[in-house]
């Protein structure tokens, strides 16, 4: 058992020493002496493939002096193929605007080559006091190299200044198209 378990350390120290033990690169065989000599074919990950990325924005002037913006993403967040939505509203009070609050909601749907993918709603809420954009990510699975697309429907924000409803909006859909995976 000794001489095995010795035969495999050599091998192993023999391709670190061949700079052989790289991340993301894996030996086609085991690691094994032959003849003094280890296999050289290596294999490594597909580092070309990238995840569809592209935006797009909209905004809209609803009712008793409010604003709002609403943008679609499909992004890479931390390595997953990810949807975003964020968010911005402001209230005319007078003559200037402030960022205010607003929930926002809408449909959402995600298809590949016009194959769905996933879909659902969305909700959430924006926060004035640090920007007053706010963001809402989704996850889905990205399918293969091909062309994505993102639609955002029905989207609708409704605005709170001073804790009561001031306006809302409907939004325009927003379609992103991307090639990517």
């Amino acid at each position: 058992m000794l001489p095995k378990l010795t035969t495999i350390a050599a091998a192993i120290a023999v391709g670190a020493a061949l700079g052989c033990a790289q991340p993301n690169v894996a030996l086609a065989d085991a690691p094994q002496a032959r003849g003094g000599n280890l296999s050289r074919t290596v294999h490594s990950a597909d580092t070309t493939a990238t995840l569809p990325q592209g935006c797009q924005r909209q905004t809209a002037y609803g009712t008793k002096g409010w604003w709002s913006a609403v943008e679609g993403c499909l992004v890479d967040r931390y390595g997953h193929s990810t949807v975003k939505v964020e968010a911005q509203c402001q209230y005319r009070s007078l003559v200037f605007y402030s960022v205010v609050a607003c929930d926002v909601s809408g449909q959402y749907s995600v298809s590949k080559d016009g194959k769905p993918l996933k879909d659902g709603s969305f909700s959430f809420q924006t926060d004035p006091h640090h920007g007053g954009g706010s963001d809402y990510y989704l996850r889905y699975m990205c399918q293969g190299s091909g062309t994505y697309t993102l639609k955002l429907t029905k989207i609708r924000t409704v605005g709170y200044y001073k804790g009561s409803q001031r306006g809302n909006a409907a939004m325009p859909d927003i379609t992103v198209i991307a090639k990517g995976c």
